[in-house]
């Protein structure tokens, strides 16, 4: 057959191409941009690129950049940074893709960050005032066996992004569940893990802590404090000393909102220690702290 009489491109309208298209996968859908201008104008249709999952970094920031500049009708965007601290996303890159979403993505309506750094109220501002209301849930994950290698190192300071990770007399071990390290507390009234971290007050609408942790047959108890004061709001508006008993022998994942009254426009310090009354150990595998904007 001849090769020039073979049709490569049926003639079909336009809406059928692109329920075609839309059957594709995103990394599909950019491999088949890059075949000719008609499949191009198919594959980038915005219609197609409604929710977006990126995995941030510089090196594909250009990238993301042009790809988010044709995404005028995104509606969910979901940006990741890296799992552990060992890597890091930098802020100018988050910086970049906030300029084109707000000039270019008007229809967002949610933008969610995993690991990243934490957006500053300008740019809370410069989201959620654009032409659709757009809500922000932001993310980090904090695995404890990222920050301390041994059973000797119980204190150290680490950051991760823009976030800082405190340990005191916190062991790191993995002696009751091998290959899986955690955080020990067992010096009453000594031992300490804080979470340091930058947020806007603007349009925050709930903060909360994670924390996927066990006690065991002693019962350790820990207490936690927000800012340097207690975490327990009490029906009369006041604070007391919020005590926290984990699941007992095996870990478990437990959430804790934090009261917006106790924090503060900038620097804020989420604080677990082992309770100075406390008769037995506390265990910690992994944290999570999340903010919602609306």
């Amino acid at each position: 057959m001849d090769s020039q009489s073979v049709n490569h491109s049926p003639d079909l309208p336009r809406e059928l191409w692109i329920q075609i298209f839309n059957l594709l996968s995103r990394k599909d859908l950019l491999r088949s941009s890059t075949v000719c201008k008609e499949f191009y104008s198919y594959a980038m249709d915005p219609i197609l690129w409604k929710t977006l999952d990126l995995k941030l970094s510089l090196d594909n920031l250009r990238l993301h950049q042009n790809l988010l500049s044709r995404c005028t009708m995104l509606l969910t965007l979901q940006l990741r940074g890296p799992a552990t601290s060992h890597s890091e996303t930098p802020k100018e890159a988050l910086n970049s893709l906030v300029d084109v979403l707000s000039d270019k993505c008007i229809q967002l309506g949610s933008l969610q960050t995993m690991n990243c750094p934490n957006l500053s109220t300008d740019q809370i501002a410069q989201l959620t005032n654009i032409t659709t209301v757009c809500s922000i849930k932001q993310t980090t994950h904090f695995i404890m066996n990222n920050f301390g290698s041994n059973d000797y190192e119980t204190t150290g300071t680490w950051q991760f992004n823009d976030q800082v990770i405190t340990c005191h007399e916190a062991v790191t071990t993995d002696y009751y569940r091998k290959g899986n390290p955690y955080k020990i507390l067992a010096s009453p009234g000594s031992s300490i893990i804080s979470f340091s971290f930058n947020l806007s007050l603007e349009r925050l609408s709930s903060v909360s802590i994670s924390l996927n942790h066990c006690r065991t047959t002693a019962d350790g108890v820990v207490c936690m404090t927000v800012n340097g004061k207690p975490a327990e709001m009490r029906e009369d508006g006041s604070f007391v000393k919020k005590v926290i008993m984990a699941p007992r022998y095996n870990f478990g994942m437990e959430s804790f909102s934090i009261c917006l009254q106790q924090l503060h426009d900038g620097q804020n310090k989420i604080t677990i220690c082992l309770d100075s009354s406390s008769p037995g150990v506390y265990w910690l595998s992994d944290a999570t702290i999340e903010t919602f904007f609306t």
